[in-house]
């Protein structure tokens, strides 16, 4: 899976990353493996209020400076999550296989 290698190979370089993720998916299980801090989602919903104010908080609390949406489904709460956030950049990729 893209995204798995994608986040080992930018912690392999030195990143300060981590990932917010669905509990017990592939990503949660590979990343937690690779001792990537991961962050919990509660649902796979375009807007989950709790989801975006968790988010929120997230980057309140540790001021990461790019937040990167890899699906569609991510793209509108991430959007929303990091509105207002200064220095902070949303980039979003979507991957079709």
């Amino acid at each position: 899976m893209y995204v798995i290698s994608l986040i080992k190979a930018q912690r392999t370089a030195g990143q300060n990353i981590a990932a917010f993720v669905l509990p017990q998916s592939r990503i949660d299980v590979e990343l937690r493996a690779a001792n990537v801090p991961v962050f919990y989602a509660q649902c796979r919903s375009h807007f989950h209020l709790a989801d975006i104010r968790t988010l929120r908080q997230l980057l309140h609390k540790h001021q990461f400076e790019i937040i990167h949406s890899h699906t569609s489904t991510d793209v509108w709460p991430t959007s929303i999550a990091t509105t207002g956030f200064r220095n902070l950049a949303h980039v979003t990729s979507v991957y079709v296989v």
